[in-house]
């Protein structure tokens, strides 16, 4: 028996000991280096062939300090920065930013992140993947399925600090500070997530705008107190409803609603989303900067933050909220006034009173002539009313006569009109030969006079 017990040992304990052999020194010899150089040869790869789209800022570059194994089935990296162009909208934008010194890229900086295949999954066919990245002073841990897998990405934020944020702090005037946390769950469809079904849960406590040096309109603007900003939404399709964004109860009212829709990659997702936001009176009343720059409760004249700044001055609407419309991608967002209607003007050359641009609607004089059919236009004017182009025409001058000669003086009486002359009596009818009479005969033409001197001589 010990005999049999053996020999089964035996067979057994080699190939188990040649496993275990196997998988450790591959995981010691495994070349991590070339996986990192094929990591970033393949993101530039595709980072160079992004840029050449027109509206691109450039490529983006990635950076990784140190990747090493982990647990096995994963990879763990440190010191990852990835530089991210930053896009103006104008070329004087450039300009002034190039003359300010301010960077050229936003950095995003992730201090370590570790990536982790599940090994039980694998058995039936399925790639799902853990993550654990700690950035902006915070966590971000949860799991994705990879490929075309099935399962839910499911996702949670702890302490994300905003204001380590460079992308959005680029979008931004003034600095802006918060801790993020909540919950993301979405379930895709046939694989891709531009189908995907499920929840949105973000909430950002202790909003600040704002540090007191940083300017807006040269003005150093106080740092005003947000407090909560809440985001929930739900995924149908693809289409990500935004349920609730708002934040109120601080010194900046902060209300959303809109779309988003989910493309990939992610950076391709579209923003159909409208935000308004006001200052309320007891921050806009504070000291004599917010009362200068945003204007004091009451007044009626624009504040400075209009006057500085036509986008705010279109994005002011009757309610005292300023409105935007958010569009575009989010890798590119782009911000558009969005006011009250009556708070625009009219353009010129529009309006539903007249085919060439008329934007004020007809008097009653107008309306009562036009009834008429029958009053004449002014002298110098076309039939529409407007001033005839044969007044913009020069006029000739003639020396020696005034251009009132010819006119009456002044309060005389018009002259009589001279009475039509008479019509001149008809030529009188040629005789008529009376019927069956022979015609008169024509006289033989007369032969020309010949003119000494001229002409050739005669025979």
């Amino acid at each position: 028996m010990k005999r049999v017990m053996w020999k089964i040992a035996k067979w057994t304990f080699y190939p188990v000991f040649y496993l275990v052999c196997l998988v450790f020194f591959a995981y010691l010899t495994f070349p991590f280096g070339k996986v990192k150089d094929r990591i970033l040869a393949e993101f530039a790869r595709s980072e160079a062939t992004a840029a050449r789209k027109p509206g691109s800022a450039g490529p983006m570059r990635l950076e990784i300090g140190e990747l090493s194994g982990h647990l096995l089935s994963g990879v763990e990296v440190k010191d990852v920065r990835l530089h991210i162009p930053r896009k103006h909208k104008t070329a004087a934008k450039a300009l002034e930013a190039a003359a300010a010194d301010e960077p050229k890229e936003s950095v995003v900086t992730l201090e370590r992140g570790t990536l982790r295949v599940r090994i039980l999954p694998l058995l039936v066919g399925r790639v799902r993947v853990d993550f654990d990245l700690q950035a902006f002073d915070g966590r971000l841990h949860g799991t994705f399925p990879y490929g075309g897998s099935s399962g839910d990405l499911l996702a949670e934020l702890e302490h994300l600090d905003l204001s380590m944020v460079e992308p959005l702090a680029a979008l931004l005037p003034v600095p802006l500070s918060g801790l993020g946390h909540g919950k993301v769950s979405l379930s895709p469809k046939e694989g891709k997530f531009s189908k995907a079904e499920g929840t949105v849960d973000l909430k950002v406590d202790d909003i600040v705008v704002g540090d007191g040096k940083a300017k807006v309109e040269g003005i150093a603007l106080p740092p005003a107190r947000i407090g909560t900003l809440s985001l929930t939404a739900t995924a149908k399709d693809g289409v990500l409803t935004i349920d609730e964004f708002a934040a109120q109860g601080g010194d900046v009212e902060i209300i959303g609603e809109g779309k988003i829709t989910i493309r990939e990659p992610w950076n391709r997702s579209l923003f159909d989303v409208s935000l308004r936001f006001r200052f309320t009176d007891g921050y806009r009343d504070r000291d004599e900067t917010t009362r200068s720059l945003l204007g004091k409760p009451g007044d009626n004249f624009p504040p400075a933050l209009e006057v500085g700044s036509p986008d705010m001055k279109r994005a002011k609407r009757d309610d005292g909220f300023y409105g935007f419309r958010v569009t575009g991608t989010l890798a590119d967002p782009k911000f558009q006034a969005q006011g009250s209607a009556s708070a625009r003007p009219a353009k010129p050359g529009i309006g539903p009173s007249s085919k060439r641009g008329r934007t004020t609607p007809k008097s009653a004089d107008e309306e009562s002539g036009a009834a008429a059919g029958a009053a004449p236009a002014p002298t110098g004017t076309s039939p529409t009313g407007r001033p005839s182009i044969a007044n913009k025409l020069p006029r000739p001058s003639f020396p020696g006569r005034s251009e009132t000669a010819g006119q009456p003086p002044t309060g005389a009486a018009p002259p009589e009109e001279a009475p039509a002359p008479a019509p001149a009596p008809a030529p009188p009818e040629e005789p008529q030969p009376p019927p069956g009479a022979a015609p008169p005969e024509e006289a033989p033409p007369t032969a020309p006079v010949p003119v000494e001197g001229k002409g050739d001589a005669p025979e």
